[in-house]
């Protein structure tokens, strides 16, 4: 509770950013209306292909590639935003554009906060690429495996494919080993399809054996024309549902002693090929903005069978326009009359789902610092937005406070007493000084003494607003009587 030291400033601010961010997105899509920038621009660079895998449809589309200059602009774009972490370079295959090298390289230069992924079918990562990417260090690589069984993954993909791919893994790491070089992290997307449905638990072996990072199981979507159409010889039939459970359940398992991080939503995939009736909250519009060759658009176009799917292009306008226009707008509306059961990553954010879950969470820390910054921050939304249902989200706050106030006081009668308690008296000191510089009271520490203050005042019958004010002043008055 007196966690507020200088050292632990900065990791408190970036939980409290994390949290906010939750709210934001959870607030955008209760008003429809984004509040924060997207978190991902993920650009299609190219829809050419070297491959012709049968369950995807990309290779089948033509998209009017943009100039280097302009995939750089959106870049820019989305940054001033404000949220931007994360740059997804992929196709069709990505490595057929030569400047892919030089886009990740801006990225690391200009942004170095931002994470960058590249995607690859891996055919094209010759020992010269290899290394090419390695100089310029994407954050991650993802090579796309959907089985560990070579029949199965080449029957997909093409005569031949995963046995180069493996020899394209090696090299990656005795390349990365012989240069000490951590990045690219390499990860893979796995597609779990009727056809790769018993090998997917052995995915979790090869990632192992390969030395990845990460491990994606994704469901079959058809891609065609990024909208989530589907095509039933790659669908998990009701008759597979058994199977399907069980091959979940022992990913399950799998995945808890696993050396890498197994990313897999396994209800939620379950329920999308048992009963694919929407049941999830969408983010799609909201979390990441796409650019299509030229095209500004979002990941899917939801029920809209107009495809009006972009409405922008990227050598024209800004990211930001776009993210905000009528055209975007109508997309979003569209969205909340989708009855698809989507999986997809556009559409998932399960940690900004219910605000009442997120506030839950940071009450558990039982943290001053953070349960003050919050209720600034939600009486403001409120404020704002009044059809946002805060109201007891709030009040639960400040109960909690009180709670947390009453057992510092306590504490601080203690150290004034000259009791010994199990905290550092001088970093007590010092945490409530940072406390309350954080709150905005820091002119205010050595003002008048609390009983002047509180002279003649019920407290208990006060409003919880100015119960709290009372108590902040409490709080400052131990400041001033420990000298602070």
């Amino acid at each position: 509770m007196w966690q507020y030291s200088l050292h632990n400033i900065n990791a408190q601010l970036d939980y409290f950013n994390s949290v906010k961010e939750d709210y934001l997105y959870n607030f955008s899509l209760t008003l429809n209306s984004p509040l924060i920038g997207p978190f991902m621009l993920q650009l299609i660079l190219t829809t050419r292909c070297n491959l012709r895998c049968k369950m995807c449809g990309v290779w089948k589309t033509y998209e009017e590639e943009i100039d280097t200059v302009y995939v750089k602009k959106a870049i820019d774009d989305a940054y001033k935003m404000g949220n931007l972490q994360q740059v997804y370079f992929t196709g069709g295959e990505v490595l057929l554009r030569p400047d892919i090298f030089r886009l990740i390289k801006y990225v690391k230069d200009h942004y170095p906060s931002v994470i960058t992924h590249l995607n690859t079918n891996g055919l094209l990562l010759t020992r010269e690429t290899i290394n090419r990417l390695i100089d310029v260090a994407p954050t991650t690589l993802g090579v796309s495996i959907d089985s560990p069984d070579p029949k199965i993954h080449n029957s997909l993909r093409g005569e031949g494919v995963l046995e180069k791919v493996v020899l394209a893994l090696d090299c990656i790491n005795e390349q990365k080993e012989k240069r000490n070089s951590r990045f690219p992290m390499v990860n893979t997307l796995s597609i779990l399809m009727d056809q790769t449905l018993e090998t997917m638990p052995g995915m979790i072996d090869f990632a192992v054996k390969y030395k990845f990072a990460g491990l994606c199981i994704q469901p079959y979507v058809c891609n065609s024309d990024l909208r989530g159409e589907t095509e039933d010889n790659f669908l998990i039939k009701k008759e597979r549902l058994p199977v399907l459970r069980e091959v979940l359940d022992k990913i399950e398992e799998k995945r808890k002693n696993a050396p890498l991080h197994v990313d897999i939503a396994s209800d939620k995939i379950y329920n999308y090929f048992a009963n694919p009736v929407y049941v999830d909250k969408c983010y799609s519009g909201f979390t990441r903005a796409l650019v299509v060759g030229r095209k500004i658009c979002f990941v899917c176009n939801g029920p809209n069978n107009e495809k009006r799917q972009h409405f922008g292009e990227a050598d024209k306008d800004s990211i930001d326009s776009v993210w905000f226009s009528e055209g975007a707008a109508f997309f979003r509306n569209t969205i909340k009359t989708c009855k698809k059961n989507c999986v997809q990553f556009c559409s998932i954010r399960p940690s900004s789902d219910s605000a009442v879950d997120i506030n839950n969470r940071l009450k558990e820390r039982k943290d001053l610092f953070l349960l003050f910054r919050e209720i600034s921050f939600l009486e403001d939304y409120a404020a704002k937005y009044p059809s946002l249902p805060l109201g007891e989200i709030i009040e639960s706050d400040y109960r909690l406070v009180f709670e947390c106030l009453d057992i510092l006081l306590v504490a601080i009668d203690l150290v004034i007493a000259g009791n010994e308690i199990d905290v550092d008296t001088h970093y007590l000191a010092s945490d409530l000084q940072k406390l309350s510089e954080y709150l905005g009271e820091k002119d205010s520490l050595y003002r008048v003494l609390v009983d002047e203050k509180l002279n003649g005042i019920d407290i208990e019958n006060q409003k919880p607003q100015d119960k709290l004010s009372l108590y902040k002043t409490m709080l400052q008055e131990y400041y001033c009587k420990k000298g602070v």
